[in-house]
């Protein structure tokens, strides 16, 4: 059973729904229960948001990979120092250490992607990622706290629905 569908966990998240600050910082415009659970506090998370930062990824690391456009596989992968390019690869493991700068000061995140099997995934991250702020012209990239820890399998799981412009299985497009 989901956590959304817990009959506790609805009602304590409809009583705390009444609250101002949780409305605004908490739900924060989230579609449904499961919405909110896939993503908590995302309006709390863009506040706290650093803009203006430059990304980076220190270290990008995967092993075995599709390419889709040319049908061939790799084997290994590594970029060291190059502009910040995915937070997630489906392959078989990732391992990324980014970095975004604001002037000088390094502000760091270190995620993780392991595909034992074409269908079933963990990922997890922490620090503060960079992201795109499409909505500034020109746009502006921003950090904001971060933390993922998950376990998805594709063949029973909303990830399509949620996600639906994601690769599926090992395939990569991205790096």
């Amino acid at each position: 059973m989901k956590a959304w569908e817990w009959v506790w966990f609805q009602k304590l998240i409809a009583w705390l729904r009444k609250w101002p600050w949780f409305e605004k910082y908490g739900w924060s415009g989230a579609i449904s229960l499961e919405d909110w659970v896939r993503n908590p506090f995302d309006g709390l998370w863009r506040y706290l948001a650093i803009r203006g930062v430059h990304p980076y990824s220190l270290i990008n690391f995967r092993i075995f990979f599709v390419r889709p456009l040319w049908g061939w596989f790799t084997l290994f992968d590594l970029q060291i120092m190059s502009p910040w390019v995915t937070k997630f690869s489906n392959c078989w493991l990732w391992f990324q250490i980014s970095v975004c700068f604001k002037w000088i000061l390094p502000i760091p995140c270190v995620m993780l992607h392991f595909r034992p099997t074409c269908h079933w995934y963990f990922q997890a991250a922490l620090g503060m990622a960079p992201d795109l702020d499409s909505s500034k012209v020109p746009s502006e990239w921003f950090c904001m706290p971060y933390a993922k820890f998950r376990f998805v399998n594709d063949a029973t799981s909303n990830e399509i629905i949620w996600n639906p412009t994601d690769q599926r299985g090992w395939n990569e497009g991205g790096i």
